[in-house]
């Protein structure tokens, strides 16, 4: 995914869809794989975000992201 690309999906679909987190951690994914950590930070964290507020805290997905999460900042 590309920055331009979850652009229009998030303007499509609204800042708080499921697929908005999802496309979110596939970009900071990809970015982490490249060394770039600081920079896929902030999209891991906002999929997390997204992720609890749909489907709650205790949400298997919702640690999915989380973890997405720490393993950014362990790196």
């Amino acid at each position: 995914f590309s920055r331009r690309a979850l652009a229009i999906r998030d303007k499509v679909r609204g800042p708080d869809h499921k697929a908005i987190a999802y496309s979110l951690n596939q970009l900071g994914w990809s970015i982490e794989e490249q060394g770039r950590l600081a920079e896929a930070f902030p999209l891991l964290d906002r999929a997390a975000q997204i992720e609890a507020r749909i489907s709650g805290p205790d949400a298997a997905s919702t640690g999915f992201r989380l973890r997405r999460v720490g393993d950014n900042l362990q790196k």
